[in-house]
């Protein structure tokens, strides 16, 4: 966990010792910007009290690291206790006088408590020979009434000691059950500070937990504290969930309220990310005011009593929250309005105007640009066959089975549109997904490009395409290809796209990351702000913020620093030869984690950016650097001739089988709506809108780490009533106009319908 990214909040560790060590760990794991800095936990075992109370050799400490949570143990005749411990930035915050107090008895307890100097951040019991003995943590505090704390409270009393806490203005920020004795626990209480919203839960079953979980965290809170205890015989969870409010805020390009381009043409898009984000205001329901549409009062679950801040719930917030957000509007060339947004800024740091993100699917629409140039530069027709172009043999792949005519062939054309036939109906074939059968047979994790390339064009028995019909493994089929060519059926673009990238490989003899690098990026000065997945670069680049608050409960304990997955000799398939492999990988993080399920595969080494390699979805970038370099592509000569890139959105290319963008066409890799020309791309942690139109010269980037479609944000901009042209929000300020490099047969935005605006 900690080399994936995430920081643990409150270390609970269940610690058995027979001849060996065994941790079983359940700590509450936190994905923030406490993450950026090295975070270890280190267990110690002692055989008598005395010693556990006089140790005083952590190793950390010589290294300016400082503890942050404790837990506590008795077993086999030993005592201990887990701690983790952060190295703090000095530049960032100020060394405090912390104090780590273990094997403390309960009057000895009473007594640090009493020090109104000083404050506990982590308290853990657990009970021997009859009798419960702490462990705390204690920082500085000049404010001695800010906190308390309540020591070895039944478990039956919790409901009513958080009621009574609650009225006086408390709430709980930590709550551990003793070990040994878990019908008890410790909570330590804060004094609610203006700005904060928080949901108090005691008595969760699993099942409950997991729906109240689920419910908050979509509606902004992340997870400050969970515990098991036991309450009448049965196990239960006490869990607590917080949000800071205002918890989403902007900053950035200001306008004076008068101002009539900022009313008329930029506030629009303002107001649309507001809505994207989430931006719903609560309603205190106890003051009898009405909730927004589609949302009520929230009530507890049976049987749960809670204790929150009256709030409306049931808003569809989506699946995940969008902790941070840039906007970035262009007029010509000029960057007229530039903003960022926040998610928790009490919390998180201010998002960066200009912060890099991820691109998803935007990288195919680099890719096909790649592509596109690089057959020009050829002087070679986009309509010529891939197999012949990519050097494969022509007697299995991609020839005279393939109906109706016997005569069709995949063309470079037809996999830029998503049509050539790769990838099955269920989108997720099996080693694109599992890496670890590509790693299998030769190549490394992550699996980059041209290793896939490989796994899928060895030739046979050992390559993945034509294996036999609808094989869980197989990248191309005749089937499909002839549903692709004779009934316009599109396919997932994932598979094929990482595919096509090495086209340009194989034409140029660059490799497709350094060609996209030399020949996109370094012309228009961008090859630092529009890089490849930052993982393998943190080192060099450093950490990036991780604005997203999402947490994982693990079954895994991070305690050394061993691979969980050591390297393994493999066998060679043919043709290929055998690498080291390792599927975890140290360096991996931490950069932007996303978490639960992202942190364990994105930078865990099983696969990355949805098993996607760069040309299909590793690219990351700023918003100004993509607004920049779109409007090149579509406007000028400085990457590609204006007659080849044409072919990116040409009318007569025009398909709306597209299911990924309703109401979009789908051309070479990029999106079409009348005049407007579109990269877009939306995965678990990236969501990238950036559209330029090509008659008004106007520039929109709209970038977020959540998850959601960008299409869901400009959609609602275009949205016509009955379909009329100029009714929607955009047409209002550019309306379609016919554009001239067509030729006279495209008559404007009126046909086909779906391009109305």
């Amino acid at each position: 966990m900690l080399a994936q990214g995430f920081r643990p909040a409150q270390v609970d560790a269940d610690v058995e010792l027979t001849e060996d060590l065994e941790v079983i760990d359940e700590t509450l794991y936190i994905s923030d910007d406490d993450a950026n800095y090295r975070t270890e936990i280190f267990t110690h075992v002692f055989k008598t009290l005395t010693s556990e109370r006089s140790f005083r050799g952590w190793q950390p400490v010589a290294l300016g690291a400082r503890p942050t949570s404790v837990s506590t143990f008795a077993t086999d005749g030993r005592v201990g206790y887990s701690v983790a411990w952060v190295y703090d930035s000095p530049t960032t915050r100020p060394t405090l006088g912390w104090q780590l107090k273990a094997g403390q008895s309960a009057a000895e307890l009473s007594t640090l408590l009493a020090d109104p100097g000083m404050r506990p951040i982590s308290l853990a019991s657990r009970r021997r020979a009859g009798a419960s003995e702490y462990a705390v943590i204690l920082v500085p505090t000049q404010i001695p009434t800010s906190w308390s704390a309540s020591v070895h409270l039944s478990s039956s009393s919790l409901s009513a000691e958080i009621a009574d806490r609650w009225q006086a203005g408390f709430y709980p920020f930590r709550i551990t059950a003793e070990d040994g004795d878990a019908t008890h626990v410790n909570v330590l209480w804060a004094r609610r500070p203006p700005g904060i919203s928080v949901q108090a839960r005691v008595n969760l079953t699993d099942a409950t937990f997991a729906d109240e979980d689920g419910l908050w965290r979509t509606r902004g809170y992340h997870l400050e504290t969970v515990d098991s205890y036991v309450q009448a015989g049965e196990s239960r969870r006490a869990a607590v969930w917080v949000r800071y409010q205002p918890y989403l805020r902007w900053e950035g390009t200001e306008f004076t309220p008068d101002d009539v381009n900022y009313g008329t043409k930029y506030e629009m898009f303002h107001d649309q990310a507001l809505r994207v984000l989430g931006d719903l205001t609560d309603v205190a329901c106890a003051d009898g005011q009405a909730c927004p549409t589609g949302t009520n009062c929230y009530s507890c679950p049976p049987d749960v009593p809670c204790l929150h801040d009256e709030v409306c719930a049931g808003a569809d917030f989506g699946e995940y929250t969008r902790p941070s957000a840039t906007l970035h509007i262009f007029e010509g060339s000029s960057l007229v309005l530039n903003r960022a947004y926040t998610f928790a800024p009490a919390v998180y740091p201010d998002t960066p105007l200009n912060a890099s993100m991820g691109t998803a699917s935007v990288s195919k629409s680099l890719t096909a640009t790649a592509v596109v140039r690089e057959m020009k530069v050829q002087g070679l027709s986009l309509n010529t066959t891939f197999a012949g172009r990519i050097g494969v043999v022509p007697t299995y792949f991609l020839n005279a089975p393939l109906v109706p005519t016997g005569t069709l062939s995949v063309r470079v054309r037809d996999v830029l549109n998503n049509r050539g036939g790769f990838a099955g109906v269920t989108k997720t074939l099996k080693s694109y997904v599992d890496h670890a059968l590509i790693v299998a047979a030769g190549a490394t994790a992550p699996v980059d490009g041209e290793e896939l390339f490989e796994y899928v064009f060895a030739p046979p028995p050992d390559g993945h395409v034509n294996l036999g019909t609808m094989q869980d493994d197989t990248y191309w089929q005749p089937e499909w290809f002839k549903q692709d060519r004779t009934m316009g059926t599109m396919r997932y673009s994932n598979a094929g796209y990482s595919l096509v990238g090495e086209l340009v490989r194989v034409q140029s003899g660059v490799a497709y990351e350094e060609y996209v690098t030399s020949k996109l990026l370094a012309p228009l000065g961008l090859e630092d702000r529009v890089y490849a997945y930052p993982g393998p670069r943190v080192r060099s680049r450093g950490p990036t913020r991780a604005l997203i608050g999402k947490y994982l409960i693990d079954a895994r304990h991070p305690y050394n620093v061993a691979s969980p997955n050591p390297p393994q000799p493999v066998q060679p398939a043919v043709g290929l030869a055998a690498n080291p492999v390792e599927l975890w990988r140290p360096y991996m993080g931490p950069d932007e984690p996303r978490a639960p399920t992202r942190a364990t595969t994105l930078y865990g080494g099983n696969f990355h950016l949805g098993g996607a390699p760069l040309a299909a979805g590793g690219w990351w970038a700023d918003g100004e650097a993509l607004g920049r370099l779109i409007r090149s592509i579509s406007r000028t000569e400085t990457l590609l001739p204006q007659d080849a890139a044409a072919w990116m959105w040409h009318p007569v290319l025009w398909n709306f089988n597209h299911a990924q963008a309703s109401g979009w066409a789908y051309v070479h890799g990029w999106y079409v709506r009348g005049n407007w020309v579109g990269w877009m791309g939306g995965d678990l942690g990236a969501v990238a809108l950036v559209v330029h139109n090509r008659m008004y010269d106007i520039t929109v980037v709209f970038l977020a780490n959540g998850r959601d479609s960008p299409s869901n944000f400009i959609n609602p901009l275009m949205a016509s009533p009955n379909l009329v042209q100029g009714f929607s929000e955009i047409g209002k300020v550019w309306p379609c106009l016919p554009d001239p490099s067509f030729g006279p047969n495209f008559t404007g935005c009126k046909l086909p319908v779906a391009a109305v605006y």
